[in-house]
């Protein structure tokens, strides 16, 4: 079993790996603050699991405390070294479609010409001028339409 102890081991693990001379300060008895480096921390940790695993009598769930260092130190060596879940398990979703009018048809109402393309697309085609038109001229130069059009690309991105 894995609780929550062995879930902060872990962390303190991971960013003791990640950052090992960063500073982190304990509260000890909740009261006195003591500040020591984070790789002197993770040094402790370790000692206190295997001290704890040799004591017979204890009802403490020291295997788990260390299980929980070895997985945050060895999750920062995965990141670290960029390895990757086997091509099985990993999820590569397909671009979505998203149908929408070309710029033609907004200044001509009665032309309904719908074309489909990729969120891509649509972010490069109708979005990013709008954009460089904020930075070039200031929000307050944007048109009714132009502000649905950046309405529209927020609640899709958010869909996302």
């Amino acid at each position: 079993m894995v609780g929550a102890s062995a879930g902060v081991f872990g962390l303190i693990a991971a960013f003791a790996v990640s950052r090992p001379n960063q500073p982190i300060t304990l509260l000890v008895f909740f009261v006195l603050p003591v500040t020591f480096p984070a790789k002197l921390i993770l040094l402790f940790e370790g000692i206190l699991a295997i001290a704890g695993l040799l004591d017979k009598n204890s009802y403490i769930a020291h295997g788990a405390h260390l299980g929980g260092m070895l997985t945050g130190i060895g999750y920062i060596y995965c990141l670290a070294h960029s390895f990757s879940l086997p091509k099985i398990f990993r999820h590569t979703p397909r671009p979505r479609v998203i149908i929408t009018p070309p710029r033609s048809a907004w200044k001509n109402s009665s032309k309904q010409h719908y074309t489909e393309v990729t969120s891509s697309e649509f972010m490069s085609r109708e979005v990013d001028p709008i954009l460089e038109k904020i930075s070039a001229q200031g929000i307050q130069s944007l048109t009714q339409e132009e502000k649905q059009i950046l309405e529209d690309a927020r609640s899709r991105m958010v869909k996302r």
